[in-house]
């Protein structure tokens, strides 16, 4: 992390950090204690570098908000240099209620912010407008609307996330103790329907298609003035959670062959 830390305070990122933890969180469970001891040790840690201006409790919680919103008062306590979020995309609560911020959270990192008086959930998320029949999609406007019933600044969670057809050549990139198997699974389901000759031409016409889906995404943020900024799951394909091939670059930063650094 500190060469994290040190990069962006020369350059000038903002950093976000996260507590390690993508779950439940509640009062009993063992693991509580373990994310509120993190936290101070983070802040301890990492506390004195400009480019740390934004903490969360992690990412796409769920269960008790009341200990998470305990934990973000602690922080903001004990180091308030920063702002403080219970969860990365607060949205994911029992029962999706309407909900637009955690008590003493001081932004909003979300793919939903407000409701409207129909009860339809406003999406600030381009791929989740397109999988929603019941939203339209609308590329010439902005997120300005969905955002307008916010009471602290809103950042868009992992947006794009336009997934792109795998090529199945990137295999031999693995040399070390990943093996990328589910590569395996994709070209024996290709072998299995006599298309396995145009798994190159897939993988093409679905990069450009989603570098293009990007593009659309990303301008429509920009130009959304009310939104505080935007995140993406990943510049590459997300290793993480192994088929998540929703990057510009492929898993090893490197490009895909269609886009240039210029462009």
């Amino acid at each position: 992390p500190e060469a994290a830390f040190e990069a962006a305070d020369e350059t000038g990122v903002i950093l976000q950090a996260e507590l390690p933890y993508w779950g439940e969180v509640s009062d009993g469970w063992k693991g509580t204690s373990f994310l509120q001891s993190e936290l101070k040790r983070i802040l301890d840690a990492y506390g004195n570098y400009a480019s740390f201006c934004m903490m969360s409790m992690g990412n796409e919680h769920s269960g008790d908000w009341d200990v998470l919103a305990q934990m973000v008062d602690f922080g903001k306590r004990y180091d308030p240099r920063r702002l403080y979020v219970a969860s990365s995309n607060e949205y994911l609560r029992p029962g999706n209620e309407s909900v637009d911020i955690n008590p003493g959270d001081e932004y909003i990192v979300g793919m939903y912010v407000t409701d409207p008086p129909e009860g339809q959930r406003r999406r600030i998320r381009y791929s989740e407008r397109w999988a929603d029949w019941a939203q339209r999609v609308e590329p010439d406007k902005d997120y300005d609307e969905c955002v307008a019933g916010a009471t602290v600044p809103v950042v868009a969670h992992e947006v794009g996330e336009w997934w792109m057809y795998p090529d199945l050549g990137l295999r031999k990139k693995y040399t070390g103790t990943m093996k990328q198997v589910a590569f395996d699974l994709f070209e024996k389901r290709l072998a299995a329907r006599g298309l396995l000759r145009y798994a190159a031409a897939y993988h093409e016409a679905g990069t450009r298609l989603g570098l293009r889906l990007y593009k659309e995404d990303i301008e429509k943020l920009l130009k959304s003035r009310d939104l505080a900024g935007f995140q993406l799951l990943d510049l590459r394909d997300y290793p993480g959670q192994n088929t998540a091939m929703g990057g510009i670059l492929d898993p090893f930063w490197e490009s895909k062959g269609f886009l240039t650094a210029e462009e």
